[in-house]
């Protein structure tokens, strides 16, 4: 079979054309697709660059201000100590009585936990193990809530209220309730104190709290009679009234000065009488 020479034409252009398409499709689109997907790169490349350009000329910036921060967060856990324990509330109920003059009936003390959801803290935190004086807690605030019952006077409220705010460790007033008792004439009262704490500080300890003006054997702990019956006479006497002891010797002062008062009225008395007869029995005025 012959092919004339316009069907060889026919069929070279054919060729070239399907050859031009795999071309296009086959070569040219896929390097034009790299080329665009390396220009991306190269535009990302650059904008990172001017970025650690710029993080690089202030670099000297971000070291002080980092460190100003660091200096900021560390003044914030120093505010707070390391460990709350029972004896911390103990404590807070005896400066509570001595300075406000309560007479608390009772204290309720919690334990130790994570203030805020626990999910805040992830799962570590969540099944941690929380023991007193632990060192191996991560730093996050905890908190332990005591809950004080008592009798208190109005200007003694005042006072209960300034002392916890002036205390050196953190707290709040959870909530306050109070209310006026009849029976006695002061206010029948509960508060809830929440007292705070960052475990795991570096280089800080739990300070232990002293209890040196509570008397040891007495059978009142917090010397809460005495305190509340100092406050309840100084409010009705004055400022400058007598103790017990004072009262009973100025009893027995008063008891022995009548005593002397009575014997030189019977000695006068019992004189004149002798006199009187004297005088019956001479006739003579006594002088």
């Amino acid at each position: 079979m012959k092919v004339s020479r316009r069907d060889r034409l026919l069929l070279t252009g054919l060729f070239g054309i399907l050859a031009a398409v795999c071309s296009y499709f086959l070569v040219f689109c896929p390097v034009m697709e790299k080329a665009k997907a390396l220009e991306l790169e190269n535009e990302r490349l650059r904008a990172e660059i001017t970025d650690l350009t710029i993080k690089t000329e202030s670099k000297d910036s971000y070291v002080a201000d980092t460190q100003s921060m660091k200096q900021d967060i560390d003044a914030v856990y120093q505010r707070f100590p390391v460990d709350v324990r029972e004896e911390d509330g103990i404590l807070l109920a005896v400066n509570q009585e001595l300075i406000a003059s309560m007479l608390i009936d009772s204290i309720n003390i919690s334990a130790c936990e994570h203030v805020g959801p626990a999910e805040d803290y992830g799962e570590e935190a969540q099944h941690a193990n929380v023991s007193e004086g632990s060192q191996s807690v991560p730093s996050s605030l905890m908190g332990r809530n005591v809950t004080m019952h008592y009798l208190v006077s109005y200007e003694g409220l005042k006072r209960s209220i300034k002392n916890i705010i002036a205390q050196d460790n953190r707290m709040s007033i959870h909530s306050l309730t109070v209310a006026y008792d009849e029976s006695t004439g002061l206010l029948s009262g509960t508060t809830s104190v929440d007292m705070y704490c960052i475990p795991g500080q570096p280089g800080k300890e739990y300070i232990q709290p002293s209890f040196s003006s509570v008397l040891v054997g007495t059978d009142n702990i917090f010397g809460s009679l005495e305190a509340y019956e100092s406050y309840d006479r100084t409010q009705t006497y004055g400022a400058g009234s007598m103790t017990r002891e004072e009262e009973a010797a100025g009893t027995e002062e008063d008891t022995e000065e009548e005593a002397r008062e009575e014997r030189d009225t019977a000695g006068t008395e019992e004189g004149t009488a002798l006199a009187e007869q004297e005088e019956e029995d001479t006739g003579i005025e006594a002088p």
